[in-house]
């Protein structure tokens, strides 16, 4: 996998939430996460699963993957615990 896709694609994980929000949520430093985004550094195992939870995407997807499987341009969804809410269904 090229560097500078995998850093593409985790500035798009990201989205609009800063940088020290996600360090501080995978436990890494601000500048080690911005190194990761601007293809400088490619994290250790250990940083990319935490990275693929935060993001709840594979390791797989976020890291391996061909651009084929790119993320959408819009921000993604810190995983959480709790499921989305269901909506209800209309007839009609």
């Amino acid at each position: 996998m090229n560097k500078v896709v995998i850093a593409e694609r985790l500035r798009t994980y990201r989205g609009n939430r800063t940088r020290r929000e996600i360090a501080a949520r995978i436990g890494v430093s601000t500048s080690a996460l911005r190194m990761y985004e601007y293809a400088e550094r490619i994290p250790r195992d250990e940083v990319k699963l935490s990275l693929a939870r935060c993001y709840g995407v594979s390791v797989q997807a976020l890291f391996f993957d061909d651009a084929a499987t790119d993320p959408p341009q819009t921000q993604m969804p810190i995983a959480s615990s709790h499921p989305p809410a269901l909506l209800p269904v209309q007839d009609g």
